[in-house]
């Protein structure tokens, strides 16, 4: 047997039911008119339910959704407004500073964020220079090695110092534009996430609506009844 629920949510819905009960006065209550002589309270209770238990999945999963959105935009906010500080202190040939700190923060921040984020972070860390320079040391120094004469003795030992690591302006702005265009993704994300969780919230108020109708319904026929006996 099958009948057809109309609750507001959009196409009607065909029902399944196998169990046979005296007939009702469901057609009250959003069902449509014609429905057969009888009908299963219990599997329209237990398909409502389970419906309302799947669109609270929804609603949990959509607000979790949305959360995650917004920390990855806080994220990418944080991190453009460093990438201009860093503009803003680079030097007349520029280029700006970077510490190990800043480095390992922006590989770290690398592991939260969105493909298109994680592409422009992967940019900015292969943009960035490891400079060196060669200083005058001792034999015993670590990375010591010998600086020989025209005759091959030994006349002193010199050592590789890594300088700061450096990125250009240039590698920023580009960085900073693609960041950008990753927070407005990340935007039209959260718009259509919060679509979805009203369409969700919406669905289940409906359903709840009939879930009330439907036991006002049933209240009303145990009345009714009650009365007929009463009056006998």
């Amino acid at each position: 047997m099958t009948i057809t629920l109309k609750s507001g949510l959009g196409a009607s819905v065909s029902l399944p039911f196998t169990k046979e009960v005296a007939p009702t006065t469901l057609s009250k209550v959003g069902l449509e008119t014609g429905l057969p002589p009888s009908l299963s309270m219990s599997d329209l209770v237990s398909w409502l339910s389970a419906h309302i238990r799947s669109t609270d999945t929804a609603i949990r999963n959509d607000m979790a959704g949305i959360s995650s959105l917004k920390d990855r935009q806080s994220a990418i906010s944080h991190l453009t407004s460093q990438l201009r500080n860093l503009k803003l202190g680079a030097g007349s040939d520029g280029k700006a500073t970077l510490t190990e700190e800043s480095i390992q923060a922006l590989k770290d921040m690398r592991d939260t964020m969105g493909p298109d984020a994680q592409k422009t972070i992967d940019g900015l860390l292969g943009s960035i220079e490891h400079p060196t320079h060669e200083e005058p040391t001792t034999e015993d120094a670590p990375g010591a090695y010998p600086v020989l004469d025209a005759k091959g003795d030994i006349k002193g030992y010199m050592r590789t110092v890594e300088d700061p690591p450096r990125i250009t302006t240039t590698a920023l702005d580009e960085g900073v534009k693609a960041l950008g265009d990753a927070q407005q993704a990340l935007s039209g994300e959260s718009e259509i996430g919060m679509i979805r969780l009203q369409s969700a919230m919406s669905a289940r108020g409906q359903l709840l609506s009939l879930v009330s109708n439907i036991l006002a319904s049933t209240n009303e026929t145990a009345k009714g009844i009650v009365n007929k006996v009463g009056s006998a």
